[in-house]
């Protein structure tokens, strides 16, 4: 199980090449506190922002774009099987909250190339 969690992180670019685990909301220039999460969870692969630490700019990388699956799902899906505005407005916030938490989870901040 630790071994396909290493692979995991490698991939999706959470640990640094010593080694060191590093969390998704730190500065990968410096390793401090980045950005606040609001702020963060509107950066996408075009865009980037200033750390808070040390000022260099920083984005996420572009696998990101899929974390944005299941608020694709509640406006494209989910209207098609009910007429209740209740229930598609509930699909629409939890599944808001489902993409935030994947998108504080396993998305890393990187060095912005802008």
């Amino acid at each position: 199980m630790r071994k396909s969690l290493d692979i995991i992180n490698q991939v999706m670019g959470s640990e640094t090449k010593e080694g060191i685990k590093m969390s998704t909301d730190q500065c990968p220039h410096c390793g401090g506190y980045c950005l606040p999460p609001l702020r963060r969870s509107f950066l996408g692969p075009l865009t980037s922002a200033p750390c808070r630490s040390c000022g260099e700019r920083v984005s996420v990388p572009g696998w990101s774009v899929f974390t944005v699956a299941p608020i694709i799902i509640a406006v494209a899906v989910v209207p098609n099987y009910t007429t209740d505005p209740h229930l598609v407005a509930m699909s629409a916030v939890l599944l808001s909250m489902l993409t935030s938490l994947l998108n504080d989870t396993f998305v890393p901040l990187v060095k912005s190339k802008n």
